[in-house]
């Protein structure tokens, strides 16, 4: 298991997932390693240990901020759009990937649907080259 692109960097918080066997790849730790590398990475593990498949699940929080400010907990700095797809699209790319699940954006607060109809677009920009 992968977590990858947290921004809460409280040790009480980070203490679990690192004495876990996820491999954790915090906001700044993604950035510094490289994300192509992070993901190639994932994708070599998937197949060393020959998985039938895997599930990646999207807390949309995870983004920005500034593009994504309609979630439950708003914090600083965050994914753009564009490292979000240089994660998720070879993921969802490879015939191993059999679900995405996405959570967190409350559509609640965005009465206007700006920033939902902007992640909505950028999600099926990342999905439409693998249907």
């Amino acid at each position: 298991m992968f977590c990858v692109g947290n921004r809460e960097y409280d040790e009480e918080y980070e203490k679990p997932i690192k004495e876990s066997k996820v491999v954790y790849y915090p906001l700044s730790k993604l950035r510094n390693y490289g994300i192509k590398r992070v993901v190639s990475d994932f994708l070599m593990r998937a197949e060393e240990y020959d998985l039938d498949g895997y599930f990646i699940h999207l807390d949309v929080d995870v983004l920005n901020d500034k593009i994504m400010p309609v979630v439950d907990c708003i914090q600083e700095d965050g994914l753009s759009y564009r490292e979000l797809k240089e994660i998720l699209k070879p993921l969802v790319q490879d015939k191993r990937c059999v679900g995405l699940e996405i959570a967190i954006l409350d559509p609640d607060l965005d009465p206007l649907g700006v920033y939902t109809n902007e992640f909505i677009e950028n999600v099926r920009d990342i999905i439409e080259t693998f249907l």
